[in-house]
């Protein structure tokens, strides 16, 4: 969303910061161009149509992760992935970077046909993911805790031990302390 991209510009310069590059197109498994589907929400438009869409859509330019990063965009070590409900194509654009450079994630999940999809991706690529406390996974699986390992990525919603809901992902390899550091926390046990 062209007014986004400026918002973000804005706080960027204001805040000083260096290692944010703002590039106004969207996500996803291909190049080239995309329909965006609007609403009066800039934050809630989607590459899909959907029931709360006001019919008003957009041609945008759309891209992969990789693309970017083969054109010179450094790598990240760690992505969030808020699309609601295109993050697994994100991902799958996504692929080449994810086996070379093992970023961490924070991902909120949308689309409950793709949940178990997303943890199958992870679990084949030597991720573990652990779902984030929020009111969606206290009312649904009960957690109590802040964080709470994904023991069946291979499952989606409903299932409590699912993926599903605001997750992160950490590589087996690279965060191997983070991730013994939340097995072992009081919080987490």
């Amino acid at each position: 969303m062209p007014r986004n991209s400026k918002e973000i510009e804005f706080l960027k310069l204001l805040n000083k910061i260096s290692n944010i590059y703002v590039v106004n197109k969207a996500v996803g498994n291909y190049e080239g161009i995309a329909t965006l589907y609007l609403t009066d929400c800039t934050d809630n438009s989607r590459l899909f149509p959907y029931e709360d869409s006001n019919n008003k859509t957009i041609q945008t330019d759309i891209t992969t992760l990789d693309n970017l990063i083969q054109k010179g965009l450094e790598p990240p070590d760690f992505i969030k992935i808020d699309t609601v409900g295109s993050e697994l194509e994100v991902l799958e654009g996504f692929l080449r970077s994810v086996n070379e450079y093992h970023p961490a994630f924070i991902i909120m999940l949308y689309k409950p046909s793709n949940d178990a999809k997303i943890g199958r991706f992870f679990k084949e690529h030597g991720y573990s993911i652990f779902r984030l406390n929020n009111d969606f996974a206290r009312k649904f699986a009960k957690q109590r805790r802040p964080i709470v390992e994904i023991k069946h990525p291979e499952t989606g919603w409903p299932a409590p031990e699912g993926t599903w809901g605001h997750i992160l992902v950490l590589h087996l390899d690279r965060h191997s302390e983070i991730i013994d550091s939340l097995r072992s926390s009081k919080a987490f046990a």
